[in-house]
């Protein structure tokens, strides 16, 4: 169903701006490895991680018991980094990457939706509904990335996690998820606004039309109009009340 030549909202044009925003914001701190990451200023064997890259200088672990020193970038999963993966990834460290990950792939379905609407793929009784189902879809993203952000917030600094983390710090990527969150949940609230304005004036173009339009009037059924006119015909007397009158003048 097109929409025509009937433009876009602008709640819509607003929201699909912060969605394409949310995303690109989102899809750089996802792949970034620069959640937390040392000050320059101080010597520190960590350099910087984010949620699947690690990067150490001279690195070694106090519990291992060979001499092994991690130098360099390396992805978490990778065989090298299986010494330390219990170390890199705590328990609330994957509760992060598991809500940023269902936060990333609900945000890649709201971007389809927001194309669908660009593409002008629903229209009618459905477009209120495809609304809420856009504005729903953000949401979550939202919620996902929120409380990730403040599960990496709260135990980012943890003095059991990095060295030295007195000398860490949150970087840039770690702030590009929390501005996408926030775009996303403006978004969510304009796609949820314009839903409502949109089942109202759905509603409005199906009600009856209880009065007539301004300037035009009722016009009579056309079964009355350029009616004849026939006049009525008078009562005429019955004729024996005819007969008395006339045997009574003739008896005077």
């Amino acid at each position: 169903m097109a929409r025509g030549d009937r433009p876009l909202p602008l709640f819509v044009l607003l929201g699909t701006g912060l969605v394409f925003f949310a995303c690109a914001m989102i899809l750089i701190s996802f792949c970034s490895p620069n959640w937390l990451e040392k000050d320059k200023r101080t010597p520190n064997q960590f350099i910087k991680i984010g949620l699947w890259e690690v990067c150490f200088d001279g690195y070694r672990h106090p519990t291992y018991q060979f001499d092994r020193v991690f130098t360099g970038c390396r992805w978490i999963f990778h065989r090298d980094m299986y010494i330390i993966r219990e170390y890199i990834e705590p328990s609330w460290f994957k509760a992060v990457q598991v809500f940023a990950t269902l936060g990333f792939l609900t945000i890649l379905v709201a971007t389809g939706f927001t194309v669908a609407i660009i593409l002008e793929t629903c229209a009618g009784s459905g477009l209120a509904i495809f609304y809420i189902v856009h504005a729903g879809t953000l949401a979550i993203s939202c919620l996902c990335m929120t409380i990730g952000i403040i599960i990496f917030g709260v135990r980012g600094d943890d003095r059991d996690w990095m060295p030295s983390p007195q000398f860490n710090h949150f970087s840039w990527s770690f702030a590009l998820a929390v501005i996408g969150a926030v775009a996303e949940l403006a978004a969510a609230s304009l796609f949820f606004v314009q839903a409502l304005r949109e089942n109202r004036e759905q509603k409005l173009r199906s009600a009856p039309m209880r009065y007539p339009p301004n300037g035009l009037h009722q016009q009579a059924p056309p079964a009355q109009q350029h009616q004849p006119y026939y006049p009525a015909k008078q009562q005429q007397p019955p004729i024996s009340t005819i007969t008395k009158s006339t045997s009574k003048e003739d008896t005077v």
